[in-house]
């Protein structure tokens, strides 16, 4: 009887000390993300990549999403300062975006692909949002490949995130 008991009080321990334990956060995935500088306007812009290091020839894809609808434009800086814009594009032309939706470059289905260039070193993704669409030019960036703040004060909302080629 007494074996009974403590067993039963063994199993509404274990249950006790399951229900009270915190659970472990989940494993994060093998991405980068970016999100807009907190002390920013309202509105944010979210920029993920699938992964932080690539080969070059390798496919990129990469995805983002606002919080609020807006216009879009994104960059790709490579290590050399070679800037490209890789959305709005041929297969994405409207740069309007909708709160909440997460779009993916390149699209799903399509026989867009971006594939990764040398040199090796590190590339960078930047991208900004406005309620008014953006124009090229208006992705300005220093030496270094960061925004010019000073020379693109009308764009408050920003994202970069950063991968390596080897």
């Amino acid at each position: 009887m007494r074996a009974i008991i403590l067993l039963i009080l063994g199993l509404l321990l274990r249950e006790a000390f399951n229900y009270y334990t915190v659970p472990s956060a989940p494993a994060k995935p093998e991405t980068e993300i970016a999100q807009t500088d907190e002390n920013l306007p309202v509105g944010g812009l979210t920029i993920t990549v699938n992964r932080s290091q690539y080969k070059i020839g390798e496919p990129l894809t990469m995805s983002f999403s606002v919080n609020q609808s807006m216009h879009v434009r994104i960059a790709v800086i490579n290590s050399e300062g070679k800037v490209q814009t890789i959305f709005p594009n041929d297969f994405q032309k409207d740069s309007y975006c909708l709160a909440g939706q997460e779009y993916n470059i390149p699209p799903a289905g399509s026989d867009f692909v971006i594939n990764v260039e040398g040199p090796a070193g590190t590339d960078k993704i930047r991208g900004i949002g406005s309620e008014h669409e953006i124009p090229e030019n208006a992705l300005v960036f220093t030496k270094d490949g960061e925004f010019d703040k000073a020379k693109m004060g009308d764009y408050k909302i920003r994202a970069a995130v950063n991968y390596r080629v080897n």
